[in-house]
């Protein structure tokens, strides 16, 4: 690092390795920090100076006055953070967040200013941890008060990193889920390593050839990503294709097809290449996953419905992957035999089934223990509910699919609404989809009493930053849904909050969408295509009246599951009622 201190007046000296100040009215101080670190298997290290770095960094700015400094900080920081607005006609007083939590907690006062706050504080958070350039968010973001953090603010991906980067698309900052695209893929030759030593997949020797790759829990910027060294939190293979998966999502968000082909995809690929190999024949003529463990509780299993419900989604993901690069003439990237072969492993692999008291399963066996009591390990209000990732954040589980839906609920209510913040804002996250504004809200009032310290920050505890993103990305989700083929408006909204207005939402497929609401019903909307094509909405299965930027109306097809369709043009804005 190198820093550099400027008067306004009064005298600074250097001396024992102090810097003393003496009758300063102010002093700027000018920061920078670099690294010799590259992320890069197996050194790390990019053979530069970093001394030189920041001493050019501090001088290139040392001339220029604290305001334009300033000024260059807020535009920077602004261009993200403007993209989006949030308000639930909120009394907007000026007080600050300790007390408003206080009194909230007290008296229930600030509610809704309370939940607007920490839905832009969640997106301040990110945009701030998270750039081009960085390391992805870890678990305490940028934000360590001690050299011996919790965790050692490493990468948990059983949950914790995939959930830090869910409000990174709909809450329209997706460049700033870039660096976990880096940091995954950064992660496929040490992850070959660790199949081959581990899996006897590929030979260990030449990492440079796509052999597979495979991540556990505990995950660091220094290629660890071997099983942890406790079984009920350190194993769990499928994580790394849970990361690839969600990948997949910037794609369909930006509709960035040259990240899709250049990084996203042959990450796809790689982890769909291992799983091929890894399944084995199961219960019920199903294909499983071997052995399995759901985070962080339960008995050791097979075809558990966590690895399933994975696997399942990294082999269609891969497969839908496949299809744009074909489309884009872009075919000859594509392992054909490797896309067939994972097409029929998926059909047999049956992720999801029903307990005997209708909650979806967790675990193969799961009626036979719980008829006869306890199983070891199992806890009921468990803060994972890995079982539910087919619910979200994938879309296996959508509302055309009742049966299911129903099993999910059943198993939501089995489990309880968390006891750390990202299981709050997961079960959140889950309620939303289930269009339950109500238990959302619920879910709200609880993070909001329990879930924060005086700063906001989200206490696990300790702080773990994840919270804090999953609450902005529940928000998000229990305003606007695009996960079943159309755009879902104001799907989970609660009855207290009546009025309100949202801006800046992304929706996949290209998509930015403004809405108001009063009296709890949509008041307007306005929707921003960024590629010319047909545009999708569903409100409570009502025809919408939809007009130009002329103010004419367009013409709307309305379907039998009550989705209104029209051609939008690229850029062009459209209101719907």
């Amino acid at each position: 690092g190198c820093f550099k201190f400027l008067p306004v007046d009064g005298e600074i000296t250097a001396e024992d390795g102090h810097i003393k100040v003496k009758n300063c009215t102010s002093v700027m101080i000018i920061a920078s920090l670099a690294t010799d670190y590259k992320a890069e298997f197996p050194d790390y290290c990019d053979g530069s100076d970093p001394l030189k770095t920041v001493i050019s960094a501090v001088k290139a700015v040392q001339d220029k006055r604290f305001g334009e400094l300033y000024r260059a900080h807020i535009e920077d920081y602004r261009a993200i953070f403007r993209r989006m607005s949030f308000s639930l006609n909120e009394d907007d007083s000026e007080i600050a967040t300790d007390t408003m939590l206080e009194k909230y907690r007290k008296k229930g006062e600030y509610k809704r200013q309370l939940i607007t706050t920490l839905f832009n504080y969640g997106r301040y958070l990110l945009i701030s941890s998270s750039r081009d350039g960085s390391l992805p968010a870890n678990l305490q973001g940028l934000w360590s008060a001690t050299n011996n953090p919790p965790w050692c603010s490493d990468y948990h991906f059983n949950i914790n990193i995939q959930m830090n980067y869910w409000p990174a698309f709909t809450a329209n900052m997706a460049e700033m889920a870039r660096p976990y695209i880096e940091f995954v893929d950064s992660l496929r030759k040490p992850g070959r390593l660790v199949a081959a030593k581990t899996l006897g997949i590929g030979d260990g020797e030449n990492l440079e050839e796509p052999t597979g790759w495979i991540c556990h829990t505990m995950v660091n910027p220094l290629g660890v990503v071997a099983p942890g060294w406790s079984w009920r939190w350190g194993w769990a293979p499928v994580n790394g294709a849970w990361a690839a998966v969600q990948l997949m999502e910037y794609y369909n968000y930006t509709l960035d097809y040259e990240m899709l082909r250049n990084r996203i995809y042959p990450i796809l690929a790689e982890a769909a290449l291992l799983w091929s190999q890894l399944l084995v024949p199961g219960k019920d003529e199903r294909m499983v996953v071997s052995p399995c463990f759901s985070p962080e509780h339960g008995p050791v299993s097979a075809g558990g419905t966590y690895e399933q419900s994975i696997i399942f989604n990294l082999f269609k993901t891969t497969e839908k992957a496949a299809e744009i690069l074909r489309e884009k003439s872009d075919g000859d990237l594509v392992d054909n035999k490797l896309i067939k072969k994972i097409r029929s492993l998926a059909k047999d692999m049956k992720p999801y089934s029903m307990g005997a008291e209708g909650q979806l399963k967790e675990w193969e066996d799961e009626d036979l223990f719980s008829r006869h009591g306890k199983k070891e390990g199992v806890e009921k209000n468990h803060r994972h509910i890995s079982h539910l990732l087919g619910l979200y954040p994938f879309a296996d589980i959508t509302r055309d699919d009742h049966i299911l839906q129903m099993a999910s609920r059943r198993a939501l209510a089995g489990r309880g609404y968390g006891s750390t913040p990202w299981s709050m804002a997961h079960r959140m996250l889950c309620y939303a989809r289930l269009g339950d504004g109500k238990a959302c809200d619920s879910i709200v009032e609880r993070f909001l009493k329990k879930g924060l310290l005086p700063n906001l920050f989200s206490n696990h505890p300790p702080f773990q930053i994840d919270g804090n993103f999953g609450f902005t990305a529940a928000i998000c989700e229990m305003m606007i849904q695009s996960h079943e083929g159309f755009i879902r408006v104001l799907p989970a909204l609660p009855g207290t909050w009546p009025n309100g207005e949202i801006k800046g939402l992304c929706a996949r497929g290209g998509y930015v969408v403004d809405m108001e609401w009063k009296d709890g019903k949509l008041h307007e909307g306005k929707i921003t295509p960024s590629v010319s094509g047909l545009c999708r909405l569903y409100y409570d299965g009502k025809i919408m009246i939809v007009t130009n930027p002329d103010g004419n109306e367009v013409e709307v097809n309305f379907s039998e599951k009550g989705v209104s369709s029209f051609f939008a043009e690229k850029g062009k804005t459209y209101t719907f009622k």
